[in-house]
């Protein structure tokens, strides 16, 4: 399980980001950039980010210890050398940092198309526009602050995660 837990954590933040993206990407001006949605694009785009973050993961298999002589739980510990430093902050980097600033700024830039888009529509069709755009950036300011919300607690963790392995390094 220690395998499928990142990926799916990580793949679940990725496909929210590429939701905000390409509701960026979709807007008049960059339409360019994406012809048509089909469902064999979107397929090929999930199975490259699932392959992705399963790479990523694959190290979790090699530098973990399971300790199967405890009856009451597995306990799980990281061996010892250069991969512990890079698994916390290459995680609190990943899970933590990077979704908050790319929904952050991806929201950003949809709600400023949207207000220069709003500017080129004709009179009669604004009010209508203006009340989805509305809707619009309240599920994007509400998707940006519980992903924020929600990656608190793993910050948390990897700080002092951090703060532990920095402490035993030095102490050596």
């Amino acid at each position: 399980t220690w395998y499928f837990v990142p990926i799916s954590a990580m793949s679940s933040i990725t496909f929210i980001l590429t939701g905000t993206i390409e509701r960026f990407l979709l807007l008049k001006q960059h339409q360019r950039f994406i012809k048509k949605n089909s469902s064999k694009k979107h397929i090929i785009i999930v199975f490259c980010i699932l392959l992705f973050w399963s790479i990523f993961a694959i190290p979790n298999l090699i530098y973990f210890n399971i300790d199967l002589k405890t009856k009451k739980c597995k306990i799980l510990t990281l061996q010892s050398g250069w991969y512990p430093i890079f698994f916390t902050y290459s995680y609190l980097f990943l899970y933590c940092l990077l979704p908050s600033i790319l929904l952050s700024i991806f929201s950003l830039l949809t709600i400023l198309n949207l207000k220069q888009y709003n500017i080129q529509i004709n009179y009669k069709n604004k009010r209508r526009l203006e009340q989805l755009n509305c809707d619009l950036i309240k599920i994007l300011l509400t998707q940006s602050f519980l992903i924020i919300l929600s990656s608190i607690p793993i910050t948390v963790y990897r700080t002092t995660t951090i703060a532990t392995i920095t402490i035993r390094i030095f102490n050596k």
